[in-house]
């Protein structure tokens, strides 16, 4: 199934317990939630439209990994742009990758902004060049890659903007 990347978000007046223990915000079962299926689901159907509604989850699939790579410093000296917080995080393997141990992370509202600032000038001129750079060897894949993790990013801004005007944090899981 591979690693994803889902986000919850939580209202202020939870905050520290949120930042106390993230993982405890997060749905025990966050694939369903993101695909539609029921918690614990072993076989079914669904039409793939997520449960929870947008501004109260997001999930960005595999794209976490490109929008990540694109926000951490090329130079470890470097300081990662303020989005880089919100992909910041990697799973700990288990068993030679037979499993993993998942990366949790809390978001207090206050740092929502800043990220969602930076998350929108993140343009299809950033991207699309580190794709070519570090992902394809085919016009084609770059341009596929390219529309897959440009959707991702908007729905991530979706996500990140609605949180700020609503005064809400997000815990996030990578895993």
């Amino acid at each position: 199934m591979g690693i994803r990347y889902y986000a919850y978000a939580f209202d202020a007046e939870i905050t520290q317990a949120v930042l106390s223990d993230p993982r405890a915000h997060i749905s025990p079962d966050p694939f369903a939630d993101a695909v539609g299926l029921p918690h614990g689901f072993t076989m079914g159907t669904t039409d793939f439209q997520q449960g929870p509604a947008e501004e109260d989850m997001l999930y960005l699939d595999k794209a976490w990994r490109n929008l990540q790579r694109m926000s951490e410093p090329s130079d470890p000296a470097e300081e990662p742009r303020p989005a880089y917080r919100m992909f910041e995080g990697e799973v700990t393997p288990l068993d030679g990758w037979e499993a993993w141990l998942p990366w949790v992370r809390a978001i207090p509202p206050g740092d929502v902004a800043r990220i969602a600032d930076d998350l929108d000038a993140i343009t299809r001129a950033d991207f699309v060049p580190w794709f070519t750079r570090h992902n394809s060897d085919s016009v084609g894949e770059v341009e596929s890659e390219a529309q897959y993790v440009k959707f991702h990013l908007g729905r991530a801004r979706r996500f990140l903007r609605a949180l700020e005007k609503s005064g809400r944090g997000f815990a996030y899981m990578i895993g």
